[in-house]
């Protein structure tokens, strides 16, 4: 599995140390992308000195964002920075600098998330994910706190759980979907009284997990789970997740799955909560639309989109209703940008030369009165790639 040539290309970004610097403070018709827009210049670029790649970028919302009111002014919208080699960073997107930053001792991250913890309270925690070494938790504290005493992963006890894909927290009740060696899942039960989360097994897959995703908008009567699963063998897979109560953990059951054309490897998933639309993005030149829904119970094609470029490395949509932007970060480093569902491309941006790792797009609270994106809302789109730039841009409107 490791000769394949598409797991080296993606694993060709866990190389190095990092260290980031501030350098400046649906349809059912195929189509084909064709577009020849000149790359707008970012608003701002920050780079590694080495080289090295940023794995993962998040928001921090509103809510949690009064939780750490402590890290600067809670009316600015922030993004927190998973680096390969432990750096974790957040930045402001109104003064464009870091406002506090960590070195762990862990190598190879690849994930991270905040998890709620009581609005009254002035900590919170922070999960990271570890391709060599597992899932750990960061207990933060107060910012002078933290300058005696910098706080350092503790690592959450379980059987081995390092996998291919990244983790997925559910938004709901704080489930941790993780990659289990390389076929398999599991659930973390995070923030629900217990002194440790404790992993459960649920579903075992014939090749290796590619991307996973828990399903928003559905679950049923008895509380179960839904979650999208692709796998390197082509397929893309809906899981139910439920209750065992023989063990007190959960089990999966397959209960719809289709096979992607050329069996082409989904790398990446995004889901529009308001349609049930889920976006694919594979290894072969392609975008598949997919809807699923509980009450229907089967996987649905509904669009298709080819791309020039070798591959889609990771996709990003925004928030809201109606219209909106799908940002695909490609192979080439190029970022395209359609508009959803439709998936007419709005622009291209090249200003990257290598694979995107990465995208983000960040909210703004400033309406700007030309804005037609997101219900009146401006939008900051925030890429990063391989080589280890990571930059950020105004995001276009999309046309009347």
């Amino acid at each position: 599995m490791m000769g394949d040539p598409l797991l080296q290309l993606v694993e060709k970004r866990l190389q190095s140390s990092l260290v980031l610097q501030v350098l400046n403070s649906s349809s059912n018709t195929e189509s084909t992308c064709n577009s020849s827009t000149k790359s707008p210049p970012p608003l701002t670029n920050l780079n590694t000195p080495d080289g090295s790649p940023v794995v993962h970028l998040f928001e921090i919302s509103s809510e949690l964002d009064k939780t750490l009111n402590w890290r600067g002014n809670s009316h600015n919208q922030k993004f927190v920075v998973i680096t390969l080699n432990g750096s974790i960073m957040v930045y402001d997107t109104m003064f464009r600098r870091v406002l506090w930053k960590t070195q762990t001792n862990l190598e190879r991250l690849s994930w991270g998330e905040f998890i709620c913890e009581k609005e009254e309270s002035t900590s919170s925690s922070l999960l990271i994910y570890s391709r060599q070494s597992g899932l750990y938790q960061i207990q933060l504290q107060e910012e002078e706190d933290e300058q005696e005493h910098p706080p350092q992963p503790q690592l959450i006890p379980s059987e081995t759980h390092v996998g291919f894909c990244k983790p997925y927290l559910s938004k709901t009740n704080q489930n941790l979907i993780v990659p289990i060696e390389t076929d398999k899942i599991g659930l973390y039960a995070i923030g629900q009284g217990q002194n440790q989360p404790e992993i459960s097994t649920c579903f075992t897959f014939s090749s290796t997990v590619m991307s996973l995703k828990e399903i928003t908008n559905d679950e049923d009567e008895e509380g179960s789970k839904y979650v999208m699963v692709t796998t390197e063998d082509g397929f893309v897979n809906v899981l139910k997740c439920e209750k065992d109560d023989s063990t007190s953990g959960w089990k999966g059951v397959l209960v719809s799955k289709l096979i992607l054309p050329n069996q082409s490897q989904g790398i990446c998933i995004e889901e529009d909560e308001t349609t049930s639309i889920f976006v694919i993005g594979t290894n072969l030149k392609a975008i598949y639309l997919l809807k699923w829904t509980l009450k229907e119970n089967i996987l649905q094609p509904v669009g298709k989109k080819l791309l020039p470029t070798e591959g889609v490395s990771c996709l990003a949509l925004q928030k809201g209703e109606g219209d909106k932007l799908l940002g695909a970060g490609c192979f080439d480093g190029t970022i395209r940008l359609f508009s959803f569902p439709k998936m007419t491309q709005i622009s291209s941006i090249s200003y990257h030369t290598s694979q995107i790792n990465t995208l983000l797009f960040i909210s703004e609270k400033v309406v700007k009165k030309n804005s037609k994106v997101g219900n009146g809302k401006t939008f900051l789109l925030c890429g990063a790639s391989n080589s280890g730039s990571l930059s950020v841009w105004n995001a276009p409107a999309l046309p009347i």
